[in-house]
């Protein structure tokens, strides 16, 4: 029986610093148990799917993808360089890895399991990209035979699945300060329909690949 592969990649883009993202790689090198594996430095699809089939072929065991979690800024339509119009992309490229038959994935970022309205649809809502993701990877016995879950935030996030550290707030103030005159400035991230605080598993919304 092939051995499974767990894997963690936190996205280089997007954060507010490059002290942010060193931060968050330190963690994640320090903090993943042994049986996953931390990819450092992806920043773009193609990256990511090279670096993951890396790790599927080394391995003389040949495992198949168990679990892929995906640590970056998100919201309810976009995580890392994906967003909700570019999902079919990113599933087909996804689809070519060599999955379990049952498997999860994580989008570790603030509210991907959580929709959201627009001036331009509302009161229709948009998203979770996290569920659109889950979507476009339908499982199809003759075809695509895996039962995948993908997991979306119900909050604004912070932790990840791999650390067992997950925590989320439905909204909150951040305040900067400065130099400046006045001093300080605040800004208010406000709750999407469904957010909730939570901690561990609570933190999560989850979306089967079909109707198994």
């Amino acid at each position: 029986m092939p051995t499974e592969l767990n894997v963690i990649a936190p996205y280089t883009g997007g954060w507010d610093s490059q002290n942010e993202y060193d931060g968050i790689e330190a963690r994640l090198v320090r903090n993943a148990p042994s049986s996953w594996e931390v990819i450092l430095g992806y920043d773009n699809l193609a990256d990511l799917i090279t670096k993951i089939n890396q790790l599927l072929t080394i391995d003389p065991d040949h495992p198949c993808l168990k679990t892929l979690e995906i640590t970056a800024h998100g919201n309810p339509i976009s995580i890392n360089d994906m967003s909700r119009v570019d999902v079919n992309t990113w599933a087909a490229q996804l689809k070519t890895l060599n999955w379990c038959d049952e498997a999860s994935i994580y989008l570790s970022g603030c509210n991907s399991g959580l929709p959201r309205t627009t001036r331009l649809t509302n009161p229709a809502q948009v998203g979770p990209i996290a569920k659109q993701l889950a979507n476009a990877l339908p499982y199809n016995a003759s075809s695509f035979a895996h039962k995948i879950k993908v997991y979306g935030s119900k909050g604004y996030l912070s932790g990840t699945h791999v650390e067992g550290n997950e925590d989320i707030v439905d909204s909150f103030t951040e305040y900067n300060f400065s130099w400046s005159l006045p001093p300080w400035s605040k800004t208010r991230w406000t709750k999407y329909p469904g957010g909730t605080n939570a901690t561990g598993n609570a933190c999560w919304a989850s979306f089967k690949n079909g109707n198994w």
